[in-house]
């Protein structure tokens, strides 16, 4: 399967003020999608496509547990292509979690 990664503004905003604050984030987000490509059902299934997925923030010293937490949106275009939208970013210790209704009006669905 061939995959293909987007972000939308939203994640793009939040990723920047992670940046911030967590020098490693950009490779963290960078091994997550590697992460993905081989294990594509990480994470858990919020449904309609979407799908929570932890993630360890290095900066952080401390694991998946403690970490990041990312909102992929996947669109399959065929057997052989899909695509993978980063729609939110967040660190756990900030959120315990993100209104779902909120992503998918920002997408439009």
């Amino acid at each position: 399967m061939n995959y293909s990664f987007e972000i939308t503004d939203d994640f793009a905003k939040e990723l920047k003020a992670l940046a911030k604050k967590y020098a490693s984030i950009r490779s963290d987000i960078l091994k997550l999608q590697q992460s993905i490509i081989e294990n594509p059902e990480q994470g858990i299934e919020l449904g309609g496509g979407f799908r929570k997925i932890r993630f360890s923030i290095s900066s952080k010293n401390k694991g998946k547990r403690s970490g990041g937490r990312v909102i992929t949106y996947e669109i399959i275009f065929n057997t052989e292509n899909e695509k993978i939208i980063f729609v939110a970013i967040y660190d756990k210790s900030e959120y315990v979690s993100i209104d779902l209704n909120l992503i998918r009006k920002s997408l439009g669905l």
